[in-house]
């Protein structure tokens, strides 16, 4: 057997017999790799066709795993150049003493790109209270949650456990028909539920 060409592929130690996927462990561990420093911004990494002859993995995998990082913001592909770590990723956190080098948690620092999505989510996700008039959020404050779980356990308790199934991939045919219903009723469309 001969030894990878590429260094980082020598250090890409798989568990072929563990719970997480090859795929899920591989973006692990260039995520690691480009947390740590060991992958700089701006250095391109081997073809996949070959990064995965070298690590061992189907190029299925490593493709999976190469778009799972673009989306993510740690690689960046350039069209007929190759992919390349993401030059716009903060520096390189300092190493935790205490962390488990297996960990395939997160880096605590953030790509500019995920600091962006993270800022412009709303105020609930990222933990700031919402202020007044916040668009896309009504007032959560005046939602009648009692009345709302009166009516649900109203609702459930009626209700027979092949509701909780599969029905028809078209959907729920009172629904269906409500609909139907509606469009006749308030826009003017003749149309039945089945063809909803």
């Amino acid at each position: 057997m001969t030894h990878p060409s590429y260094p980082l592929a020598q250090r890409f130690q798989p568990v072929r017999s563990g719970v997480r996927t090859l795929q899920d462990q591989l973006v692990a561990f260039l995520r690691g790799a480009v947390a740590e420093g060991t992958l700089r911004p701006g250095e391109r990494l081997p073809a996949s066709r070959v990064l995965a002859r070298e690590m061992g993995l189907s190029r299925n995998t490593v493709l999976v795993a190469f778009e799972r990082l673009m989306a993510e913001g740690y690689l960046e592909s350039r069209r007929g150049a190759g992919t390349y770590v993401a030059a716009g990723l903060p520096a390189p956190a300092m190493a935790d003493s205490h962390a488990d080098p297996r960990d395939d948690a997160p880096s605590r620092r953030r790509s500019r790109r995920a600091q962006a999505v993270r800022e412009h989510t709303s105020p609930m996700v990222s933990g700031n209270p919402p202020g007044p008039m916040t668009p896309g959020l009504p007032a959560l404050d005046e939602f009648p949650f009692t009345q709302w779980a009166r009516l649900s356990g109203r609702y459930w308790r009626g209700r027979n456990a092949a509701e909780l199934a599969y029905t028809d991939p078209a959907g729920l045919p009172a629904l269906r028909a409500a609909i139907s219903h509606y469009l006749r009723a308030y826009r003017g469309v003749l149309c039945e539920p089945d063809q909803v």
